[in-house]
């Protein structure tokens, strides 16, 4: 009888009660031996019960074979390893970059911006070089037309000598004249002579004045009666406007590429013949007529002094008589250094024997089937020579709003600003004067020389000259930067950039606005770029870029369209640098190292299980839980923290004034190998003390009816224990507690509960009626009390200290404000005193160049445009 009840009893602990079956053949083993009982047969039969029922396994079974348990044990601790990798990362991380791309969008400061691929988010707050730029990105693009170089006389400049001579046109005379926009010139000498034909200034002036209205592709269009022109380049509209207030009159272009010209109550016919594009390469625009009055063909050109007033392109005339090129250089070197653009106006009296070969030529290389276009480009180069200097305008390009401002944070952020620009080098100086890109306190080193040797002596020069400090400015010009990119020369470049706070670039093409942007990625592979323009010509820079930003503006919609986000206005890049970009980053970064934590959480109590059970392999949890926890309960408040969490009040963050709070991401403060390694540490040692603890707790503990709480109610209580400490864990490094969080993390826990309660009524589920045994056992109910509170009070301290020292970035955190005084006050000592009175040492400011005030409503329509 005795053994028909151990076997029975044998039956029901295989099923659920086996601890208490072995406890009982252990004491039966233990007393037949203190009763003095020796019938070898009951000894026998009970190690034979035993044996046969350790766990249901057999002398001859697999589990006793030493490849076996190599190959299969090692393959379900693989398995169980497998969810280290956080496969729902990518998810998360996409889902949360989706939606702070939409924030962004809807940011209302940032005028209706275009998020066009917000995988970039956290790159916008690590930023270490910017490449921007000129025309249209720092400027408004609104030009006004400001002075025109005629016969070495400068008209337009408003010097004390011509205000002295009454030439200035007042305001109320401006009545009488054409209204038009974009033109601010008051020199009336000009219009005298245009008045007067004894004048010997008059054919000349009106020379420039035919070739200015001729060399164009500007169109019209009449409204409400009246005259519109339609411009794809606003210096054109600006230089057309300009003759059409002086009395020179653009009219149209009929189907027969007729140009009609109204002056002086007449219609002057120009039959235009040919017309070459201006391009960043040619960096020219030449169109081909004939004039209707005599049938002379005139060959009009206008473009970089560079490319015009080559000795290569003059005429014999021109290179006779020296002075007039060295004047009108003069000239143009004063109006870069008042900030204005300039163009050279040039001209050419074609013979019409040669226009005919030549057309000949010209008709048969634009059928062409191959190399159509370097065939045209060779013949367009053979014609465009032999010129005569007519003159030059100089225009003026308004900065944009707050772009001084803006360039000023970006530089006390630390973040390294390349200008690279088309304008000549003085123009450009003055515009980095105007913008605060430059200032007196920066040492500029200029490198503007034509062949490579001299390039690369003039680069080892600066380089011996450096200083240990930043305040340094490295000026560069396009034809120096031909040679400069190679490979042998480049590294050079990089050596002196990295230790200059701005790198300006003058003249360079598109191409080279490239090769500079990929010799940054090349040489620091580390660093983060950043690219804006707002222009076709900007296309290549801004995809060369790690981010590239484009802005809407005058000139198209293509850097716009190329580019990863698209403003407004320069002065926005503020606002998405120093707080979207930054707080993107900051949330990104703690999602991912979040992500790699809770995984660990979960899956390393198996392991630390493994130690008590030896390392047998078993999972701890119910498969449909453990489904369901990185989808359900873990998920959803680390999602609501990276979208909505903000450290610091966004005015805070995007003056960036009280500290350097941009820092943080150019030095990788948030995420690096010791950050990731520190969470890893988090997961592992709450980890041991969750599956301890639980195992502790429960074991041994036996049952009112008689049996100890088996292994899937351990596992159920870890299981839940962690997804407890998850959901605190989200709460505890979180800045903002908004209603979005508090409501995600109880949602989170209630799902858990409700998700328990089905698992413990389905038959098929592992943990099936555990519920119930649990809840009824006090250890259970103290244990998670103890181990909740012990984990998150360990949690908060360690994160204290961590956060003082792994979270510090390399530099103390100063006030820009502050340093801005600082330099204020070392300037004011510059100050030299003279005739006992304190004289203030003369400041390079670039007063041309003002600020457009888009608040005002004039300009904010003309800005819209």
């Amino acid at each position: 009888m005795l053994f028909i009840f151990l076997i029975s009893s044998a039956q029901g602990a295989l099923v659920n009660q086996q601890p208490i079956f072995y406890t009982s053949i252990d004491i039966l083993a233990t007393n037949c031996s203190c009763s003095g009982t020796n019938n070898t047969s009951v000894h026998q039969l009970l190690r034979l019960i035993r044996n046969a029922f350790n766990l249901g396994i057999s002398k001859d079974s697999n589990d006793y074979l030493f490849a076996y348990n190599l190959f299969v044990r090692l393959g379900n601790w693989l398995l169980i390893f497998t969810n280290f990798v956080p496969i729902s990362l990518m998810v998360t991380l996409e889902m949360v970059k989706f939606f702070q791309g939409l924030l962004i969008g809807r940011d209302y400061r940032l005028k209706s911006p275009s998020v066009q691929s917000s995988n970039l988010n956290e790159e916008l707050g690590q930023i270490e070089h910017i490449f921007s730029d000129k025309t249209g990105t720092l400027t408004c693009n609104i030009m006004e037309f400001k002075q025109i170089i005629i016969g070495g006389c400068t008209y337009g400049a408003l010097d004390s000598k011509t205000l002295e001579q009454n030439d200035y046109i007042q305001d109320e005379e401006l009545q009488s004249f054409t209204q038009v926009a974009n033109v601010d010139f008051r020199d009336k000498r000009l219009i005298n002579a245009i008045s007067d034909v004894k004048d010997p200034m008059h054919q000349k002036i009106i020379d420039v004045l035919f070739m200015i209205t001729t060399c164009h592709t500007v169109l019209v269009d009449y409204k409400d009666g009246k005259l519109i022109y339609n411009a794809s380049s606003p210096d054109e509209l600006a230089l057309l406007n300009f003759a059409r207030f002086v009395g020179m009159e653009f009219q149209g272009i009929d189907e027969n590429n007729l140009i009609k010209i109204k002056f002086n109550e007449q219609i002057y016919e120009w039959q235009v013949m040919e017309v070459f594009e201006f391009t960043s390469t040619r960096k020219r625009q030449s169109v081909l007529v004939r004039d209707k009055r005599n049938d002379e063909i005139w060959l009009f050109s206008k473009g970089a002094d560079s490319i015009l007033l080559d000795d290569s392109r003059l005429s014999k005339k021109e290179l006779d008589n020296k002075e007039d090129k060295q004047k009108i250089e003069y000239q143009l070197q004063q109006c870069g250094k008042n900030g204005l653009r300039t163009l050279v106006l040039c001209r050419r009296k074609i013979d019409p024997r040669l226009y005919t070969d030549w057309n000949k030529k010209y008709s048969a290389a634009s059928m062409a089937i191959e190399n159509r276009d370097h065939q045209m480009q060779a013949l367009q180069n053979d014609i465009e020579g032999n010129y005569e200097i007519l003159g030059a305008t100089a225009i003026e390009d308004k900065l944009q709003q707050d772009v001084a401002d803006t360039i000023q944070t970006i530089k006390d952020a630390g973040i390294k600003i390349w200008v690279l620009t088309g304008d000549k080098i003085e123009t450009a100086i003055n515009i980095g004067y105007s913008c605060k890109l430059l200032s007196n306190d920066l040492l500029q080193h200029i490198v503007d020389e034509q062949e490579e040797h001299m390039v690369r002596s003039k680069l080892e020069e600066v380089l011996r000259n450096l200083k240990d400090s930043d305040q340094q400015a490295l000026i560069i010009s396009g034809d120096s930067l031909l040679h400069a990119l190679k490979p042998d020369i480049s590294s050079k470049v990089m050596q002196i950039g990295d230790m200059c706070k701005v790198v300006l670039c003058c003249r360079v093409s598109p191409k080279q606005k490239q090769d500079v942007v990929t010799l940054v990625r090349t040489q620091k592979p580390n660093c983060c770029t950043l690219a804006i323009g707002d222009g076709a010509n900007d296309v290549n820079m801004i995809t060369a870029a790690h981010v590239g930003i484009g802005l809407r503006g005058v000139e198209g919609q293509q850097a716009a369209r190329a580019s990863d986000y698209a403003v407004s206005e320069f002065r926005e890049l503020r606002r998405l640098l120093f707080y979207h970009g930054r707080e993107c980053y900051r949330r990104n970064s703690v999602l991912v190292c979040y992500t790699f934590y809770k995984n660990i959480l979960i899956v390393l109590p198996q392991f630390w299980y493994g130690t008590v059970s030896m390392y047998s392999a078993e999972s701890l949890y119910d498969t449909f839980l453990y489904q369901l926890f990185n989808i359900l309960y873990g998920a959803i408040p680390i999602i609501v923290y990276g979208i909505f969490d903000e450290e610091h009040a966004d005015d805070v963050l995007t003056e960036n004034t009280e500290q350097n709070f941009y820092i943080q991401g150019i030095q990788g403060v948030l995420f690096n190998h010791k950050i990731f390694w520190y969470w890893c540490f988090s997961g592992v040692w709450q980890a041991a003390v969750v599956s301890f603890f639980c195992t502790y707790a429960l074991a041994g503990f036996v049952h009112q009816e008689g049996y100890t709480l088996y292994i899937w109610a351990q596992g159920t209580m870890v299981f839940g224990l962690v997804t407890v400490i998850c959901n605190l864990k989200v709460l505890i490094f979180s800045n903002t507690f908004t209603p979005a969080l508090i409501i995600s993390i109880i949602f989170s826990l209630v799902s858990y509960l409700i998700s328990w309660l089905v698992v413990d009524n389905l038959e098929s589920a592992e943990a099936y009626q555990v519920m119930g045994s649990l809840l009824s056992t006090p250890n259970f109910h103290l244990g998670n009390i103890l181990i909740i509170v012990l984990a998150c009070s360990i949690d908060i301290s360690l994160s204290t200290k961590v956060n003082k020292q792994l979270l510090k970035p390399d530099t103390e955190a100063k006030s820009l404000q502050k340093k801005a005084d600082k330099e204020k006050e070392i300037f004011a000592g510059t100050q030299k005193l003279g005739g006992g009175k304190l004289t203030q040492q003369k400041e390079y400011t670039g007063f041309v160049y003002n600020c457009l005030e888009v608040e005002d409503p004039e300009n904010r329509e003309r800005y819209m445009i």
